[in-house]
């Protein structure tokens, strides 16, 4: 072959591989993706790598824990680089399968690599983790974020959060949340703006994929102003008032004289400062319920009580409850034990008195009856000895009386 014959030769050389006339050769890039995998045992398992490499010139093999496997290699010219696909391929994986599988790919220009991890489980899970505590404290009218981050094999299906009042009444309207996913993870966010007192409770996010569900619980106590639930007589004392109130933090009680046709705070008498009830239940989510006793008996009548619970998210008030002191007034002492048991004492003497009246009289009665038989007289009211001495002209002397015929 000629001279002339070699150069279109060498040409056509030149024109395959311009980067061979550019200086040192570039080094290869190497990408994995996704850098993690799950699979359950029994199921297929694939994962690519990518090259980029400037020159026909180069190498790429896999570095596993497993022989188990096959790759296939597809090359492609863009952009003046090879572009090569490799992908490694497992028709069934097994427990032994775990691991770390490398990608590495070398020419003139030195050796680069990226890695992927498998984890091969028996069954699928849904794993849920709370990113802030689960047990929240929020002051009203603030706002909250609660946080979820999931793990998740196969891919999530369902997912939604519920909120539960103290009630125990639940529902999951409204509630403003957002979901991001990756591969194999997920985060969700629900958003709780300007909360209010009656938004406690507990926040609960559900998710469930085609193998499993799952779920975490957020506890949310709201700090707000307190509200008074009753103000009643006292079952065992009828001259003291119980005011019942809830409220977290927990609230103390002031007692005022309110005046019956006004509405402003500066015109209520306060009575008692009760600044430590007796503390009767501590319900869910903080929530705490009081019991204050105010006695009244001494106060005169026509008062109008109103029970004030206080706590301290601004001092608020709840003036729900009034109780005019006239209408519960205390009962009647008139027919109390002790009269009772004089006035019966009474009629008994009373009645023994008319007894021994009439008792005398009867005897008193048959009293001349018995004395006419004594003496001896006739009916027509002459003794006969009264008679013999009259003839005689003296007097019959019985006794203390004189009779005459």
């Amino acid at each position: 072959m000629g001279r002339g014959d070699v150069g279109p030769g060498l040409l056509l050389l030149l024109l395959t591989t311009p980067a061979a006339w550019h200086g040192p050769e570039k080094p290869v890039q190497v990408m994995v993706d996704p850098i993690d995998h799950v699979r359950i045992v029994g199921e297929p398992f694939d994962v690519t790598c990518v090259v980029t490499a400037p020159s026909y010139k180069y190498d790429v093999k896999w570095l596993t824990a497993t022989n188990s496997f096959r790759s296939n290699g597809k090359a492609d010219v863009r952009n003046e680089n090879y572009i090569i696909s490799d992908t490694l391929s497992i028709p069934a994986v097994t427990m032994e399968d775990s691991g770390k599988y490398t990608c590495i790919a070398n020419n003139s220009a030195g050796f680069r690599n990226a890695s992927t991890m498998l984890r091969v489980v028996e069954r699928g899970y849904v794993v849920l983790t709370p990113v802030q505590a689960t047990n929240q404290e929020v002051a009203e009218g603030e706002s909250l974020k609660l946080q979820v981050h999931i793990e998740a094999y196969p891919k999530l299906l369902h997912w939604h959060w519920e909120h539960t009042d103290s009630l125990k009444s639940s529902g999951s309207n409204k509630l403003d949340h957002e979901m991001v996913s990756k591969n194999n993870w997920y985060n969700n966010t629900l958003f709780l703006d300007h909360l209010e007192g009656g938004e406690r409770g507990l926040y609960t996010f559900y998710a469930g994929n085609s193998e499993t569900n799952s779920s975490v619980a957020f506890s949310v106590s709201v700090k707000s102003s307190p509200r008074v639930c009753s103000v009643t007589v006292s079952a065992n004392d009828s001259s003291k008032l119980l005011c019942m109130a809830i409220g977290y933090p927990a609230p103390h009680i002031e007692w005022y004289q309110c005046p019956t046709h006004s509405n402003r705070y500066e015109d209520y008498i306060l009575l008692l400062n009760d600044s430590s009830p007796r503390v009767v239940n501590t319900l869910p989510f903080q929530e705490v319920e009081v019991e204050s006793t105010f006695p009244f008996q001494d106060l005169g009548a026509n008062f109008t009580f109103c029970c004030v619970a206080v706590n301290s998210k601004g001092s608020t008030y709840d003036i729900l409850h009034s109780v005019f002191r006239s209408v519960m007034a205390p009962p009647n002492q008139l027919f109390s034990p002790i009269l009772t048991t004089c006035m019966c004492t009474s009629v008994l003497l009373l009645l023994l008195l008319l007894f021994l009246l009439y008792k005398y009289n009867q005897d008193y009665t048959n009293l001349p009856s018995t004395a006419e038989e004594d003496s001896g007289c006739d009916t027509s009211g002459c003794c006969e000895e009264s008679c013999e001495q009259e003839e005689s002209g003296q007097p019959l002397l019985k006794g203390n009386n004189y009779q005459f015929c």
